[in-house]
């Protein structure tokens, strides 16, 4: 069945391929590969295990999707050829598929070459392009864009997940015919009980909570000089580091050059929702995304977001509603004192922003991403019936 009850002539055969299989994306994709197994569609993920949550990894297996770890590394080379080998014998092999679906940039490259000439249809999806980064010089993006402009051509749908994608896309000369927008989701509730006296954080203190990977993308830097610029005005605010990745040594020592190593809680890489309920505001300063799911977990949470307007925070985040956006040092660190301040506005705005979550249900991103996927495959093939496409979803900053 479709998300408007119109029934499918068969069940579709579709391959999920990924070389992150944890964080984020392998969450989102947990959601899609269970949600199309539960709508009856014979759904396979391959994903790299060099990047794979075991539990994610765990659950999957239990709700019947069909797991395939191949070689794949996250850096382009030579041995990219090897996995394009790998999972063309493995679409020959337990195929036909009517849909091969690459998500991110590796694994859209990978499934997008591996099923040049194979039944059904190619689809990819980015989670923010790669060219979308600030720091890219020059010659990095051109090869990037062309990159990007050559392999959309072996696919036919790509879908982005915000506005911001769908115009970077079109300024890199994917035609807009070949775009949809499909905004992320997660499920509501399972958050983990508080844990502040377990963090050593004071019962009146601001505890700001940045969640990400401590690489350049997630700027992590950003939020220690603007946490640095805010506690030298209230020294009654604390900054809680979740995540793991390359930048944590050089990051501890820009903590301590900074005077501010005593006032940071490290937790490394844990699952977000585990401590989500102890923080009194989400601190997101990325320099790039595609729609990240952190705003909805804050959601979720409720809990205000302060973010810089990149990717899908236009239509996550209400400035001035449900949190602030900014995009400077001093105007970050401006927004935690305002935050640190009142706990009134920050009850206030994390309720705003909880009521929005709806807007985001797994159901929604499943049901729409199984019509493109129905669409495609009946122009295919011709054996599946049109299917009409939701309303569209609501764009922007106004609430829910």
């Amino acid at each position: 069945m479709d998300l408007l009850g119109a029934p499918l002539v068969r069940p579709l055969r579709i391959a999920l391929v990924t070389e992150v299989a944890d964080t984020g994306l392998g969450l989102l994709l947990e959601s899609l590969a269970q949600g199309l197994a539960v709508r009856g569609h014979h759904v396979h993920l391959i994903y790299s295990g060099k990047r794979a949550d075991p539990n994610i990894i765990a659950r999957l297996r239990q709700g019947g999707v069909t797991l395939k770890a191949i070689a794949m590394r996250r850096r382009p080379g030579l041995a990219d050829l090897a996995a394009v080998w790998q999972l063309r014998r493995y679409l020959l092999e337990n195929g036909p598929f009517d849909i091969v679906h690459g998500h991110s940039s590796k694994g859209g490259a990978v499934a997008r070459l591996a099923g040049i000439g194979l039944e059904g249809a190619r689809l990819y999806t980015p989670h923010a392009f790669y060219t979308l980064a600030s720091n890219l010089k020059i010659i990095e993006r051109a090869l990037y864009g062309f990159a990007e402009r050559r392999l959309s051509r072996l696919c036919q749908r790509l879908i982005v997940s915000s506005r911001t994608e769908f115009d970077h896309a079109l300024g890199l000369g994917i035609t807009a015919e070949k775009l949809a927008i499909v905004p992320n989701g997660i499920p509501q509730g399972d958050l983990g009980p508080p844990r502040r006296e377990e963090l050593g954080v004071p019962a009146d203190a601001c505890l700001v909570g940045f969640v990400g990977r401590l690489e350049p993308q997630k700027a992590p830097d950003i939020a220690l000089e603007a946490f640095a610029w805010a506690h030298r005005r209230n020294p009654n605010i604390r900054l809680a580091m979740l995540g793991g990745g390359a930048m944590r040594r050089l990051l501890e020592a820009q903590a301590a050059k900074l005077g501010i190593a005593g006032k940071i809680i490290w937790l490394g890489q844990k699952p977000a929702r585990r401590y989500l309920a102890s923080f009194d505001l989400l601190f997101m300063p990325s320099r790039y995304e595609g729609f990240s799911l952190m705003p909805l977990e804050a959601m979720n949470a409720a809990l205000p977001v302060l973010a810089s307007p990149v990717g899908g925070i236009a239509e996550s985040v209400t400035d001035g509603e449900t949190g602030f956006v900014r995009d400077t040092v001093p105007g970050f660190g401006a927004a935690i004192l305002t935050l640190a301040a009142d706990p009134a506005l920050r009850r206030a705005m994390g309720l705003a922003a909880h009521t929005r979550l709806r807007r985001f249900s797994p159901e929604r991103m499943v049901g729409a991403i199984e019509q493109i996927y129905a669409t495609e495959a009946r122009a295919a093939y011709g054996d599946v019936k049109p299917l009409t496409f939701l309303s569209p979803i609501p764009m922007g900053g106004s609430g829910g």
